[in-house]
């Protein structure tokens, strides 16, 4: 039987998974939501349902699991298997790869969702060739994953590359990780609520008729259909989120000297929308000279990326590919 690993993205909403073959071939999908299931307890059990189900797709694959890898949000020690801290959890110092591994008798290896997805784009994807990126992913928060040499950056405890969480604002909104004024609060899906609902009360008003939505339940892609359709408030809302999201950029650039960026996430899909956006805003507030260098491209895997980067970590680590 050929030796596959199972590649797992641990997102906000949805756990997505599959069995992945050495030569990266994506063999067998699932995806589960995540619900209510936010303890750690519950979390553990919805991964171990998930590996089980792939484990059993595999058989019939005529493919043998050696390997599990999960990506997750937020503080993650790859060394140690231990998240220590989500903003969009109620985690502490969580020990998941013993937890799981104990559960699925599998060797479990975890890292950062967003590296997860870098090392994806990075093996398959639009990032193929490059030696250095930054992978940032844009969605209900902001992920960020560097690459420099070939290899992902961890920092000195493997927790580096949080970018959703410099500061943009010191006097700015309250954040979940316990800050104020994150980029996250800004260039995410609540950053385009956050946008809608600072416009004034009659234009909100008239805004989310049209969209037929509450703002809570507001989308971008229904954001991003208004636009298309010519209202002039939805295409200021991307004009403007488009704004932060290159505001960040810039600061990326200027802090590390990185000139490649694959823009990946949920928001990845209306990409059209706020690019032009980014990209000036971006020329603003760098050296005019380094301006014209920096390469923004959307990610290519879509949702595979995760799953992929996961499982190619894992097999790394354990002495495979």
């Amino acid at each position: 039987m050929d030796a596959c690993a199972i590649g797992i993205d641990l997102g906000g909403t949805n756990c997505r998974g599959g069995v992945v073959g050495a030569d990266g071939t994506l063999l067998a999908q699932r995806a589960l939501a995540v619900g209510n299931r936010r303890s750690e307890e519950a979390i553990v059990a919805l991964l171990t349902e998930l590996i089980e189900a792939l484990s059993s797709d595999s058989g019939a694959n005529g493919a043998s699991i050696t390997v599990v890898g999960v990506g997750a949000p937020g503080l993650v020690s790859h060394e140690e298997g231990v998240i220590y801290q989500c903003p969009h959890y109620p985690w502490r110092s969580f020990p998941l790869s013993r937890l799981l591994q104990e559960r699925v008798g599998l060797p479990v290896v975890i890292d950062n969702d967003a590296n997860c997805i870098a090392l994806g784009e990075a093996r398959y994807g639009a990032a193929r060739g490059d030696r250095n990126f930054w992978m940032v992913t844009f969605g209900t928060g902001i992920g960020g994953g560097l690459v420099h040499g070939g290899e992902l950056w961890r920092g000195d405890r493997g927790l580096a590359g949080e970018v959703g969480h410099f500061v943009i604002d010191k006097n700015g909104p309250p954040c979940e990780c316990g800050g104020a004024g994150c980029w996250e609060l800004y260039a995410s899906i609540r950053g385009i609520r956050r946008i809608v609902a600072e416009t004034d009360t009659a234009t909100l008003a008239a805004l989310l008729a049209k969209a037929g939505e509450t703002l809570n339940a507001l989308t971008p892609e229904r954001v991003a259909r208004l636009a298309d359709e010519g209202d002039p408030v939805a295409r200021k809302v991307w004009a403007d989120f488009g704004a932060m999201v290159g505001v960040g950029i810039a600061s990326l650039v200027n802090i590390t000297g990185i000139e490649t960026f694959v823009i990946g996430g949920g928001l990845a899909a209306v990409w059209n929308h706020f690019i032009g956006a980014a990209r000036t805003t971006l020329t603003e507030h760098i050296y005019s000279t380094i301006a014209p260098r920096v390469v923004m491209k959307r990610a290519g895997l879509g949702d595979a990326a995760g799953i992929l980067g996961a499982a190619a970590m894992a097999a790394r680590k354990d002495g495979g590919r």
